[in-house]
């Protein structure tokens, strides 16, 4: 059986007038927005890149992957010779009086740790380290999920005032009809009281998608790290394919996910704690060596010792409890974890494929009927076919088909975002792959 792949091609807002593209010049290096001739406006890949190079977090998290790297580099350094230099038979009475019956020692000591303790160290070190690289990836991911998801929101609000202004364009035109039917005496004049309160809901639903809109757009703005609005608009595609990869592919990339691979490193990190706290009952070893000098005879002679702790009443019992405890507890984190993450990602991957159909419903299905119901009801008005109340139920069905038409649109993209912010790469590129997998005879299919 071959590899199933959901696809489907929506189509634009056919109804609605073209958003108008102004003329565009080529961003400067290092320019987050481009600029045009009616205003500066945002892409996704732009906002994306905004979003990464700007967020604070992410600069902290990349600043304590720098630390720990100074603290594995360290963890892995030898303890460091001691020098001591000791003078006896000083500043007493008598013969001893003053430095004459002196004796000097100058003598190095070198602590020599055993049990594997420093290499224990490094260990602990290293998964410190990896797991400091999993939740920059982490974050990374969900910045750009972030930026993704306010960007299609902008962009959703866009279309919405754009669905407002025709709605409103509509009702301008309508109520000048009806006025014209009453002028004539073909209609009471009930029905131009009515229009004007049609215009009137049109002219309040425009103002409020365009505040809307303002909202959408101040919290891309935060979103990006920009401090206050550097764009007019946002450009790009609401529509284009729309397509759900297949389940078992997305699961291959989610076994990938930094939530997930970071439990490896975090249990070798607890590990090591044990570990580590098991050789602290191996007392470490201190050498020794010098030089003495005597004073009264001028005669010289090498010293030498060695220094072990006797573990009687630490013997580090307490230590190695607590590590025990903590290698248990990650265990258990780790299973909860990723129970919670397959089930999220279950949950997206369905409602994603309820978005897709919905999608699929609302453009293939009610969009054309409600479009041609308006239609033919707004021109049988003309010609007394239909009542007022008649192409106001067509009108007002008509424009709420295409403002859910938008909505179905954002929630997927919203959706999506947060798939490839689990899976780690576009669903584009994980379809590219199911067709190439196909194409090659592998099996598969969503289950």
């Amino acid at each position: 059986m071959k590899m199933m792949l959901i696809m489907i091609t929506i189509a634009g807002l056919t109804t609605l007038p073209a958003l108008t593209k102004p003329q565009e010049t080529a961003p400067a290096a290092g320019e987050t927005i481009s600029k045009t001739e009616k205003g500066p406006i945002l892409r996704l890949e732009q906002a994306v890149q905004a979003a990464l190079s700007k967020n604070r977090e992410l600069a902290a998290a990349r600043n304590e992957i720098q630390a720990l790297k100074g603290a594995r580099l360290q963890a892995g350094l030898l303890p460091d010779p001691e020098l001591s230099v000791e003078m006896e038979n000083i500043g007493g009475t008598g013969i001893y009086t003053g430095t004459g019956l002196a004796e000097t020692t100058i003598a190095l000591e070198q602590l020599i740790e055993l049990g594997g303790k420093r290499k224990k160290r490094s260990r602990i070190a290293d998964a410190e380290l990896q797991l400091a690289q999993y939740r920059y990836q982490s974050l990374e991911r969900r910045i750009t999920a972030d930026a993704t998801t306010g960007f299609f929101d902008a962009l959703a609000a866009q279309k919405r005032v754009a669905i407002a202004k025709e709605l409103f364009r509509l009702s301008t035109a309508f109520h000048r009809t009806v006025k014209e039917r009453v002028n004539a005496g073909k209609v009471s004049p009930v029905e131009e009281t009515r229009a004007s309160v049609v215009l009137s809901t049109a002219r309040i639903r425009l103002e409020k998608a365009r505040r809307n809109l303002s909202i959408s757009r101040s919290r891309l703005a935060a979103a990006i790290g920009e401090n206050r609005l550097q764009f007019d608009s946002v450009a790009g595609e609401l529509g284009g394919t729309l397509s759900v990869p297949n389940r078992d592919r997305l699961l291959h990339g989610l076994n990938e996910n930094p939530e997930m691979v970071k439990w490896a490193a975090l249990l070798e990190q607890s590990r090591s704690r044990l570990s580590l706290a098991k050789a602290g009952q191996v007392p470490d070893l201190a050498l020794s060596a010098g030089f003495r000098k005597f004073r009264e005879t001028d005669d010289a002679a090498y010293v030498v010792g060695v220094t072990l702790r006797l573990p009687v009443w630490n013997r580090n019992r307490g230590r190695i409890m607590e590590a025990r405890s903590r290698a248990v507890q990650a265990k258990d984190r780790m299973t909860f974890s990723t129970i919670n993450l397959r089930l999220e990602f279950q949950l997206l991957y369905e409602q994603l494929l309820l978005a897709v159909k919905e999608v699929t419903a609302v453009q293939t299905s009610m969009l054309p009927a409600a479009r041609s119901a308006f239609e033919a009801v707004r021109m049988g008005y003309r010609e007394g076919k239909f009542s007022f109340i008649e192409v106001l139920d067509a009108q007002r069905t008509y424009f709420n088909v295409e403002m859910e038409y938008v909505d179905a649109l954002a929630r997927y993209h919203r959706l999506k975002a947060g798939v490839e912010a689990m899976t780690g790469r576009k669903l584009e590129e994980w379809n590219s792959q199911n067709m190439k997998d196909a194409d090659s005879g592998e099996t598969g299919g969503e289950k």
